[in-house]
């Protein structure tokens, strides 16, 4: 099934939250996890690419033609879910990521 854009900003935005967004994510979950410290540069990219993520599936939902990752047309719902999901699942791997890194691997 092809999912038709409305522009390419919103083919942007649903690239950077399917693809880029979580590949950038985990790449810095491992960068973390080989550094010290709380406030790393680590850290901030992490935090950027959930950022990303977040702001990219806002576009698409902008954008007039969203859909969920199975190509089903995506509600409102669906939007919040993923919104309170990626934030609660980011920060709570971000945050074990740095207790591992600072407490456990030293």
């Amino acid at each position: 099934m092809a999912i038709k854009s409305d522009s390419a900003l919103v083919l942007v935005g649903r690239i950077i939250w399917m693809m880029f967004g979580p590949m950038l994510a985990a790449a810095n979950l491992i960068f973390i996890l080989t550094v010290k410290g709380w406030r790393t540069g680590a850290d901030i990219a992490y935090l950027v690419a959930l950022t990303a993520m977040i702001l990219g599936r806002c576009v698409e939902h902008l954008g007039g033609n969203p859909h969920t990752s199975t190509g089903e047309p995506s509600t409102p719902a669906d939007l919040r879910r993923y919104i309170l999901l990626t934030l609660i699942g980011g920060l709570a791997l971000w945050l074990v990521a740095n207790l591992l890194a600072n407490y456990v691997l030293p």
